[in-house]
């Protein structure tokens, strides 16, 4: 997975507005779907497909591939986008990854915090991934993009969360606030899910340029 370094998300996906994609995103996560289409809006006309795409166990990589395979069975329109992400926190060894969905609705934001400082307070690095794959048709090769941040977990005082997930917690390396405290036009300039669809749209031009169905 290739490093991302903060940048201008806005300039560099304008980048693709020539050659725009339309799209199905398949999630049922609103909050999810109105964030990619943002982030999306000068290179993808998107929308929201709710099919409720089975997860496996496994890698990041495993798991989005598995993702994309079920959505070639199970879905009716095309193209299809799915994603997933992870959040592998160092004081836990990595832990949750990919599982930070079941975690989070254990936990909560601040119960995940609470946690790694019980286990090991000195080490509050966290990284957050976004795995997306893309289907052109039922038979087409799927086409994949990476992305990820890193921040530190820190407790809410002010007891305020905003955003999803872990947003209200995670506080990205060079910012003074939240995911979750940031504009949607903040956030998109460096979030994993960011980087991700960059990522993506490179590799879907790589491959129109192919020839590559």
């Amino acid at each position: 997975m290739e490093e991302n370094k903060m940048r201008r998300f806005t300039e560099e996906i304008s980048k693709f507005a020539d050659k725009p994609f339309h799209v199905y995103f398949a999630t049922s996560n609103a909050n999810k779907f109105k964030e990619m289409q943002f982030l999306g809006r000068q290179t993808f006309s998107m929308e929201q497909h709710s099919l409720e795409i089975p997860e496996i166990q496994g890698t990041v990589q495993e798991i989005i591939e598995a993702k994309i395979e079920e959505a070639r069975k199970m879905s009716s329109v095309f193209p299809i986008l799915v994603d997933d992400t992870a959040l592998e926190i160092s004081g836990l060894n990595g832990w949750p990854g990919p599982y930070v969905k079941e975690f989070l609705q254990s936990f909560k934001p601040d119960g995940i915090v609470e946690l790694v400082q019980r286990a090991n307070p000195e080490n509050m690095k966290a990284r957050a991934i976004c795995s997306l794959g893309y289907l052109e048709n039922r038979e087409a090769k799927p086409i994949f993009g990476y992305g990820f941040v890193e921040g530190i977990l820190k407790h809410r005082d002010d007891k305020i969360y905003k955003g999803f997930g872990f947003d209200p917690v995670l506080y990205p390396f060079g910012e003074g606030k939240a995911f979750g405290d940031m504009t949607m036009e903040e956030k998109g300039n460096l979030s994993h899910r960011a980087h991700a669809l960059l990522n993506l749209c490179q590799n879907l031009v790589k491959e129109k340029g192919s020839g590559d169905s």
